[in-house]
């Protein structure tokens, strides 16, 4: 028995099966193109990769060349602490503090402060001295704002030589501009070890050159301020704010502890936490022309008030009050003054207070308590 086939179906079955044949070969073709883009896209992520491990690589090796050069200095600065901690001793009742290398200045030689050449680590820093009274800008021009004023015989830490006309110089942290027409630039020998202990000359005292003390340097008055820097038998070797050299231990009293010193010479308040200066400011301290000047002792801080309304002769409201003498003189903020330092204090001084700019004064009633020494000197 013969099937009857109907040709117009098996035609139009056939059709279909070469259509279905045709769509198969067309998405493999398809698949084959989008895997060629898959391949290429792998290779460029791959290439990618690559390259960044090679970056990663550079910079790995560049952070341990950093690594290293950090860890280098910390030795370097390690062995200048041991050597100087092992050269130090002080009475058994002050802590030596080996925290902080004053002036990190390698590259200058170490000076000889004596014909026995018995050396100490210091350096020579280049400061700036007033010649003429001059004013201190926050620009390198006159018509910028005036920052403070520069009195003869008084220098800070020179920074740059700017220009023709100008000289960078450090005051309190701020980097300001003076005129070179009433300026000079002078050396300075600056400790580079840390301080050991701190005292007050107990009356007016010579300092001296060499550790014998047989060669007279300078006279030292009541009151000044020495940080202490190396124990000797009979003596001291001891920075003032102007030079370096011995002083017999006798002539000092080691203070201890947080405390404050108030320079009237300088209109600068320094602030001491432990054996380390940790912050300094300008100041206006009491007036000499209205004969209100600021009492001179060592003396210690007994009442601190904040949003406080002094009694008179003050009669002013100031943010922090730390009182710390008998006579009712204070370090307080002075919210009416714009400028500190300088010769204000000489005809328009405080009634004896400290007047403080804000951020020196809320330091020293944040930082110091009730008992902590203020030590007031020429």
């Amino acid at each position: 028995m013969k099937l009857k086939v109907n040709k117009k179906l098996f035609v139009l079955l056939m059709s279909g099966a070469s259509l279905a044949l045709s769509g198969c070969e067309l998405q493999d073709k398809v698949t084959d193109a989008r895997n060629s883009i898959n391949r290429k896209i792998v290779h460029t992520v791959i290439d990618y990769i690559d390259k960044q491990d090679k970056v990663t690589d550079e910079r790995n090796s560049i952070n341990r060349a950093l690594v290293h050069t950090v860890i280098d200095y910390m030795d370097k600065q390690d062995k200048v602490l041991d050597n100087s901690v092992s050269n130090n001793t002080i009475s058994e009742n002050v802590t030596v503090s080996n925290n902080v290398v004053l002036g990190d200045k390698p590259e200058h030689e170490v000076k000889t402060l004596d014909k026995d050449s018995v050396e100490y680590n210091a350096f020579e820093c280049d400061y700036v001295e007033c010649i003429n009274k001059t004013n201190i800008y926050e620009g390198d021009s006159e018509d910028s704002k005036v920052i403070g004023y520069f009195i003869p015989g008084r220098a800070y830490e020179f920074m740059e030589d700017f220009d023709d006309e100008w000289y960078l110089i450090n005051y309190f942290d701020q980097m300001c501009y003076v005129k070179k027409s009433d300026t000079k630039v002078v050396g300075k020998d600056i400790m580079q070890v840390p301080m050991i202990a701190k005292g007050y000359v107990q009356n007016d005292s010579m300092l001296y050159t060499n550790k014998e003390l047989s060669e007279e340097k300078l006279l030292l008055d009541k009151f000044e301020f020495v940080e202490i820097y190396k124990e000797l038998n009979d003596c001291y070797l001891v920075q003032t704010i102007d030079t370096i050299g011995y002083i017999p231990k006798e002539c000092v009293t080691l203070l201890e502890g947080n405390m404050a010193v108030v320079d009237i010479s300088e209109q600068e308040l320094r602030v001491y936490i432990n054996d380390i200066m940790a912050k300094s400011a300008p100041v206006v301290t009491g007036c000499v022309s209205a004969h209100t000047e600021s009492d001179q002792g060592l003396f210690k801080i007994w009442g601190q008030y904040e949003n406080f309304y002094m009694t008179p002769p003050n009669s002013a409201w100031v943010e922090t009050c730390d009182y710390y003498n008998s006579a009712c003189e204070a370090i307080h903020t002075a919210g009416w003054r714009t400028m500190f330092g300088g010769d204000i204090y000489l005809t328009s001084g405080s009634h004896g207070c400290i007047n403080s700019p804000d951020y020196i004064a809320h330091f020293v009633h944040e930082n110091l308590t009730t008992g902590d020494h203020v030590l007031v000197k020429k």
